[in-house]
């Protein structure tokens, strides 16, 4: 028999950006509460600042506000989790790599992963990754000295592990990588979750909308050269990040691009609910949280196929599939699914969004702890 919860702590590496796993925060303290279950926030590193408001008005304790440089950081991290000690909670739920250092300390326990350490087991879970070479530009005595670290932060991390009670994974294309890293694990999947009653179709709009943090990884840049090239396209774009300045360059003299910056929670439901779909082009990365919120808006989306072997276009009920995030194979996404094919989609796509209900991501997370 299930016990029922009443106090659960949140144990998390970092609150710091306008982020999926913030946001992910944020919607399970607000089902936890809704159930009548009091929740306190542990974080490493906590900027109010650089991060969604909302947490000001939550019970928040924090070692840092601001990072230390990398290596330092993270060996910091890892011994101030590690003498943590909590006590009077029914359950920990943990978020972040670092943060598991508690988990020898506190029981029940369950950590909701996104993936496993890159620099310590690669994208795929086999080893680290080849291009780790801005963890010591090539220097040779740096690159020996980070090669006997890591091998050292494996070996902690194969501890830190061993206090982790269950593991539930973000998405299919990680789980793999992540039985990889630790064997033996039976790890089940549990999606991001996003408050579906929030996000509604609105009405059948006339642009696409790339909801994504200006760096690197979401190829914002890519989309951006696409509806460079379809002058008859619209493109609305929010987000803010590290590529900020690139993005405004890219956009600068084209009419049908618009750059919102960061926008809040109600200009974000209102964005997803008049678009005709949303894009991503973050490539080797699962169904990601402003996908959801497309979906549950009743809006068909556009992303690179989780599945490398593909190399052509597909169309699936809720949306298109793009063999990598050229600006090409975004040009034929967008020019394939216009407005009359996607309010087509539209049943099966809000049909689609109840798997990532926050109801079914609290259920997850309190089931694998024994708790309901």
């Amino acid at each position: 028999m299930l016990k029922q919860a009443k106090k659960i702590a949140i144990i998390t590496e970092f609150l710091y950006f306008f982020g999926g796993i913030e946001k992910s925060i944020l919607l399970l303290v607000q089902e936890l509460k809704k159930r009548g279950v009091q929740v306190d926030i542990y974080a490493g590193i906590y900027n109010p600042k650089k991060t969604f408001e909302e947490f000001k008005s939550l019970k928040v304790k924090s070692f840092k506000n601001e990072r230390l440089p990398p290596i330092i950081n993270t060996l910091y991290l890892r011994r101030k989790f590690k003498n943590f000690k909590l006590k009077g909670y029914d359950g920990y739920i943990f978020y972040g790599s670092h943060s598991l250092s508690a988990g020898k300390n506190h029981h029940p326990n369950v950590w909701w992963s996104t993936r496993p350490l890159a620099y310590l087991y690669g994208s795929e879970g086999k080893g680290a990754d080849k291009n780790t070479d801005y963890l010591h530009q090539g220097k040779f005595i740096k690159r020996i000295l980070m090669h006997i670290y890591l091998r050292i932060l494996k070996i902690i991390d194969k501890r830190d592990i061993k206090g982790i009670d269950q593991i539930r994974i973000v998405g299919e294309l990680v789980k793999p990588a992540i039985e990889r890293a630790y064997p033996g694990r039976k790890i089940p999947l549990l999606y991001q979750p996003v408050d579906i009653h929030q996000y509604k179709y609105i009405s059948n709009g006339k642009y696409y909308l790339n909801a994504a943090r200006h760096s690197d990884d979401k190829n914002v840049d890519r989309v951006i050269k696409a509806f460079q090239k379809m002058p008859d396209k619209r493109l609305y774009q929010s987000g803010a990040g590290p590529n900020s300045e690139k993005i405004k360059e890219l956009a600068k003299g084209h009419k049908n691009i618009k750059l919102f910056g960061f926008t809040d929670e109600k200009v974000l439901r209102e964005l997803n609910g008049k678009c005709i779909a949303t894009i991503s082009a973050a490539e080797g990365e699962d169904f990601s949280m402003n996908l959801i919120e497309g979906i549950a808006s009743g809006k068909p989306t556009i992303s690179v196929n989780l599945d490398n072997k593909k190399s052509q276009m597909e169309v699936t009920k809720t949306g298109v599939l793009i063999p990598n995030s050229s600006p090409e194979e975004i040009i034929k996404a967008v020019k394939y699914l216009d407005s009359k094919k996607a309010l087509k989609m539209r049943k099966n796509c809000e049909e689609k969004s109840k798997i990532f209900s926050t109801e079914n991501h609290v259920n997850g997370l309190l089931k694998a702890m024994g708790l309901r």
